[in-house]
């Protein structure tokens, strides 16, 4: 897995970056997502919001996709 915080062009200065996505989850009530271009989706293809990620959040936990959902 690569460690996006040592990416330069994904860095923004005064911002923490967690890398482990079901520990970064953990405890939220609101879960919120933005969509990707294509030239950087290979890059986060493993920080892909799943069930299985979901199950991490509080109980009732939810998902706000970007774009949302219809």
């Amino acid at each position: 897995m690569k460690n996006l915080v040592r990416l330069s062009e994904y860095s923004i200065l005064g911002v923490n970056h967690l890398i482990d996505l079901k520990s970064a989850i953990v405890g939220k009530d609101i879960i919120c997502t933005d969509s990707l271009g294509s030239d950087i989706l290979k890059d986060f293809c493993e920080y892909q919001v799943t069930f299985e990620i979901m199950e991490n959040a509080n109980e009732n936990a939810i998902l706000n996709p970007c774009p949302p959902f219809l």
